[in-house]
């Protein structure tokens, strides 16, 4: 985690983490000790909605100040990950750490790419 955490933080680009838990993200990031790594978490409870609602991915972009097409957010959750991004107007990448992701459905079109590892997203995104 921390190597690819390195490589994006060295080609300038912003990491943030979205997640569903009813704890400030401030608090979440220093406990977990992301806050080195990343430059924001964001949580439902901090924008008082959950995923896959567009608006907690909007408020990631506007911490980020970057634009919808230049964006990406990497999830694990099809419903609440892949949709949200989807609705928000950013490129959805799925990681599948656990194989629980293994048939393309409804929710997971063919086009949205899966990775195993972020690693593998360095890989994808740079090579």
């Amino acid at each position: 985690v921390e190597g690819a955490m390195q490589i994006f933080k060295h080609r300038g680009i912003s990491v943030g983490v979205i997640t569903n838990m009813d704890r400030a993200g401030e608090v979440i990031g220093a406990e977990l000790g992301l806050n080195t790594m990343v430059d924001f978490v964001l949580t439902s409870k901090d924008v008082e909605v959950t995923k896959p609602d567009p608006q907690i991915f909007l408020k990631a972009l506007d911490r980020t100040g970057a634009l919808r097409e230049s964006a990406i957010h990497v999830g694990d959750q099809t419903k609440s990950d892949l949709k949200g991004a989807i609705a928000a107007g950013i490129f959805p990448i799925l990681i599948e750490r656990n194989g629980f992701l293994t048939q393309v459905d409804e929710d997971r079109p063919r086009w949205v790419p899966v990775v195993s590892n972020l690693d593998e997203l360095v890989r994808l995104l740079f090579d």
